[in-house]
């Protein structure tokens, strides 16, 4: 080209310029250096328009593709965009590549590292490995590092690893509360997690902010900049009980850590910490032991590993931070280590590094302290906590299974978002809500069984749940961590089944709802058996007969009494024990009872006895055998006989009348509570007591004094808590016996037989129990024990004058039972 030509082309090109964009050459010249001047400070996001300004009048200009492809890379939910500009940048290298020259228009040999980069971050591992590969084989050993290089090669092989066994995380976002439009970053907790304070990028300046949680939510956050005196500054610590704040301030990029104290509602001016901490060279994180005496910080001061190392000092008695020690070379690498939290324990210790086992960037890792004083081996916590791109900042709670972090996610509020962190593990396991469905075939409706439920450990077969099923619906539900389990069904006159849970760490869902469960019967005979009355002895008519019964639980009982061939009397019981005592009233003839059992099942057995009686006191018995018993009877039936069980209720209700009548000076409000238990429809002792207890306490009268008398009835005096539950045990049975037999007194705060009985009342729900079934539990007890007056007034001697009738009233209790 002829010089006059090469001239007017020139000038063609800068009037093209100053036509395209209205701006002179020199302006152009001043965007680009501005642009690469916050690239030197690594202000990547106020780089960016200005490239691409750039761009916009030059597209064919490879070395803008380089920078925005660098700027993208770094910043936030933007790094994907990255590789657009870098693919078409690493096209047209300069091997002779002039940095920050405005001629430049093609891009550096570093432009592959950078592409090689963006796989890793975007997770195109295998592009990365090759890029990194292609970048190795080609660089200047002279100019370039080939061991970070390797490191990063290494990394994409660490990825894949760690992606493929992840760790299982729940992350929740802290909400609109928190976060925003604009990114918020590096919270920092009480140990409570009662109180934040974090950082948010505005559009200028960056600051921290301050916020409590209230009744689970978290207030608005409060700035902070005029309460520490400071135009810029970044959360980096907060002392367990949420009133020590560290934080760092660029300094004009020197890098010093300051400290605020809270009280009295306000934050204090922030102080920069003692020459121990800050020096010359660049401190970028302190955080504070939960004991609050030792301070991890980081810094590039001379003597340590390479890049930032972490340090740690110890408050001397004056309250200063001492002289700064290097955690060494197991913690500290050639490359940066940042951001160290300590656990709650002050034996774990949370930082970033770029070295170590890392999988790209600044990845967490934890370290323990050993007994020997020393840390251990660094352990990468692994995916997701960790990802490909950079990971600072994992800010632990308690022992660090729960940590706050911030992230950017696509479905945030801002750039990047605070969230809260809990990882699970053998040592922190997940817990599983387990619910489902078992049902019983071919039971009769008059029953509502309920069925028991474990949960076993498949390796050890040890029980680690034992529950009842819902009597009326069948449902059960309980939690168990993850693992593997048999679960095994089983009721009595039902076969038994066992079915496979396995629930592992990354099973989808904490709710398991498992299949429908049936139990078929495998109870075909209905149990009866009778046991002979005396016959030594002789009867008349008039007489009470005692008929023992050996009866399968859960069944239907039907009497018939017959005389002389004619029908007198019904009664029909539901039968809950496995022993039962029918007491009937002898007529002059032939007495002919007929007893048929149909149990749960709607199998049947019947038997019968025969008794003679003539007008001489002289009885002839015939038949049968049983064993022995107590019984709860229900919707008694009756013909035109009425049975002895009825006389003797209403009697013993008449001599407590008379009773009180006397204690009392007959009155009438005295009288109150017993008279509307009569009015009752009364079953039996039990549900007597129960009635008495229920409307005693209806009608005002102090609970702990009810509690009191019926322990009166059936405690020995001093008796524990304790032996109160060993010695109940023995008078119940299903649901009620089993939730006795694994009560712990102490566990539950009981000390006296009151709290026992209170608590038991209290509790029939969680217990899967009836008060109706403990009252029945209780009144056998009084049956048995049978405690005379004297005993009874003795363990109640501080009982006031007012009360006694109560006391006569249930001394009454033992003429029903």
């Amino acid at each position: 080209m002829t010089r006059p030509v090469f001239y007017l082309t020139l000038f063609l090109f800068f009037l093209s310029i100053s036509v395209t964009s209205g701006q002179t050459k020199s302006e152009l010249r001043e965007k680009f250096y501005e642009a690469e001047a916050f690239v030197l400070y690594e202000e990547w996001q106020e780089a960016l328009p200005g490239y691409r300004e750039l761009l916009q009048l030059f597209p064919d200009n490879y070395n803008y593709k380089y920078r925005i492809g660098m700027c993208y890379l770094n910043m936030p939910g933007q790094k994907e965009l990255a590789l657009g500009y870098l693919q078409d940048a690493v096209q047209n290298i300069n091997p002779s590549y002039k940095e920050g020259k405005f001629r430049e228009t093609l891009a550096p040999y570093d432009a592959i590292y950078y592409l090689a980069n963006a796989y890793l971050i975007t997770n195109q591992l295998d592009k990365a490995v090759e890029t990194f590969r292609s970048f190795y084989n080609g660089m200047d050993r002279a100019i370039y590092d080939t061991t970070i290089v390797k490191l990063q090669i290494e990394a994409c092989i660490n990825a894949k690893q760690m992606m493929n066994i992840p760790l299982y995380m729940k992350e929740e976002n802290l909400g609109e509360n928190i976060n925003d439009n604009f990114s918020a970053f590096n919270p920092v907790l009480s140990a409570d997690e009662s109180v934040m304070v974090f950082s948010k990028k505005l559009q200028y300046y960056t600051a921290p902010y301050f916020t409590r949680k209230i009744n689970g939510e978290w207030t608005p956050p409060q700035p902070l900049i005029e309460q520490l005196l400071i135009d810029e500054g970044l959360s980096t610590g907060l002392s367990a009980d949420g009133t020590e704040l560290y934080i760092y301030k660029s300094d004009s990029y020197d890098g010093n850590i300051y400290v605020s104290n809270y009280a009295e509602g306000r934050w204090s001016p922030a102080v920069k910490l003692n020459e121990n901490i800050n020096t010359n060279y660049w401190e970028s994180h302190a955080s504070v032991s939960a004991d609050g005496k030792t301070l991890y910080f980081t810094s590039n001061r001379k003597g340590g590993y390479g890049g930032l190392d972490i340090y740690i000092s110890k408050k001397d008695s004056s309250g200063s931070w001492g002289t700064a020690v290097n955690l060494g070379p197991e913690i500290n690498t050639p490359y940066n280590e940042d951001t160290p939290f300590l656990d709650i324990t002050n034996k774990t210790l949370f930082f970033s590094s770029r070295g170590h086992f890392s999988m790209g960037g600044h990845d967490i890792f934890y370290s323990s302290l050993m007994e020997n004083g020393k840390w251990s081996t660094p352990v990468n916590m692994g995916s997701p906590v960790n990802t490909t791109d950079d990971d600072l900042f994992y800010s632990p709670v308690g022992e660090g299974f729960i940590a706050y972090q911030s992230k950017y996610e696509k479905d945030g509020y801002g750039e990047q978002d605070i969230y809260r962190l809990e990882v699970f593990s053998d040592r922190h396991p997940r817990i599983f809500n387990v619910r489902g469905v078992v049902t019983l075939s071919d039971l009769l409706n008059d029953f509502k069984d309920n069925v028991r439920v474990s949960a076993l450990g498949k390796l050890d077969m040890d029980t680690i749940v034992v529950l009842y099923s819902d009597p009326a619906t069948g449902e059960y539900e309980f939690e168990v961590p993850h693992g593997e389990y048999n679960i095994l069904y089983e009721s009595p006159g039902s076969e038994k089944k066992v079915t496979e849970l396995v629930l592992a760490l990354t099973h989808p869902g904490d709710n398991v709802v498992l299949p429908r469960m049936v139990l078929a019967k495998n109870d075909f005979i209905a149990e009866l058996k009778l046991v002979k009355p005396a016959t030594d002895r002789k009867y008349s008519a008039g007489d009470t007969l005692m008929i023992e019964l050996a009866i399968e639980p859960s069944s239907i009982l039907k009497v018939e009494h017959r005389v002389n061939g004619n029908l007198v009397g019904t009664d029909e019981f539901i039968i809950y024990d496995d022993h039962f005592t029918y007491e009937a009233v002898l007529r002059s003839g032939e007495n002919r009872f007929t007893f048929t059992s149909r149990d749960r099942f709607n199998n049947t057995e019947m038997r019968e006895l025969s008794i003679n009686v003539s007008n001489k006191p002289v009885a002839h018995v015939v038949e049968k055998h049983v064993d022995t018993n107590y019984i709860v009877p229900v919707e008694v039936q009756k013909e035109p006989v009425t049975d002895k069980i009825t006389r003797d209720k209403d009697l013993s209700i008449d001599s407590m009348r008379q009773a009180i009548s006397q204690a009392t000076g007959n009155d009438p409000a005295m009288l109150d509570a017993i008279v509307k238990t009569s009015e009752k429809s009364i079953r039996n002792a039990g549900e007597w007591l129960g009635t008495l207890y229920s409307v005693a306490i209806e009608d005002g009268t102090d609970k702990e004094i009810m509690l009191r008398l019926i322990a009166a009835m059936t405690a020995d005096e001093n008796m524990t808590a304790q032996d109160y539950l060993k010695a109940l045990e023995v008078y119940n049975d299903g649901k009620l016996r089993d939730f006795i037999a694994n009560a712990d007194a102490d566990q539950a705060g009981l000390s006296t037989p009151e709290d026992v009985i209170n608590w038991l009342v209290n509790n029939s729900s969680k217990g899967g129990y009836t008060t109706q079934e403990l009252f029945v539990a209780l009144a056998r007890m009084i049956s048995v024990e049978k405690k005379s007056a004297a005993d009874i007034l003795d363990y109640f001697n501080n009982v006031e004058k007012r009360y006694l009738w109560i006391l006569w009233v249930l001394l009454g209790a033992t003429l029903i039972t």
